[in-house]
């Protein structure tokens, strides 16, 4: 089974589709995110996870700067191109920075309760630069509503309150992500 979603980028004006797979024994979503304007950036990825939403491998690729990252997790450690970060052991999921799809992955992972709150430490990338690093994030379910399922999500001082559909895909994600498929 397939499934494609489009989101446009309103902090730096642009957009991505991601493509959704259910293979045999993962969920593998390939994006391509496209900055408009004067960096004209253009980034792919792949995120590979098992069925419960855990990954297991992430593929991201700067195309104007030809940079690659390549992660995968292995008996709870993450390793980049062969290198151990054990800095990030703790850290379950990733949050790629240039995609919202990144968000679904804590939020789909889990059975979540109204009012439930979760703290999660996060290895972040930088879309851009492909630097990692290890961020705590927060998310709150707040409950339904006509739009969708709510989730307060908070990391540092930033703070908003993501949309998502009955799949765990972002709808809305107030002044930087608004989805279009």
């Amino acid at each position: 089974m397939k499934k494609i979603i489009g989101w446009k980028h309103l902090e730096l004006k642009g957009q991505q589709y991601t493509q959704l797979e259910w293979k045999e024994k993962t969920i593998v979503a390939k994006g391509r995110v496209e900055v408009e304007g004067s960096t004209g950036e253009v980034t792919t990825y792949c995120i590979e996870m098992d069925f419960s939403w855990y990954v297991k491998k992430v593929q991201v690729r700067n195309e104007e700067s030809k940079k690659e990252l390549c992660l995968t997790r292995e008996e709870g450690r993450w390793v980049c191109q062969g290198d151990h970060l054990s800095y990030a052991d703790q850290a379950v999921d990733v949050d790629l920075s240039v995609t919202p799809f990144s968000n679904s992955l804590p939020i789909n992972r889990l059975n979540w309760r109204t009012g439930e709150k979760r703290n999660f430490l996060m290895l972040y990338i930088d879309g851009r630069t492909l630097k990692t690093i290890t961020v705590e994030q927060q998310y709150t379910y707040l409950g339904r509503t006509e739009r969708g399922r709510q989730f307060r999500y908070a990391c540092k001082d930033y703070q908003t309150i993501l949309t998502v559909d009955d799949a765990g895909l972002v709808l809305e994600y107030p002044e930087v992500f608004i989805r279009t498929k």
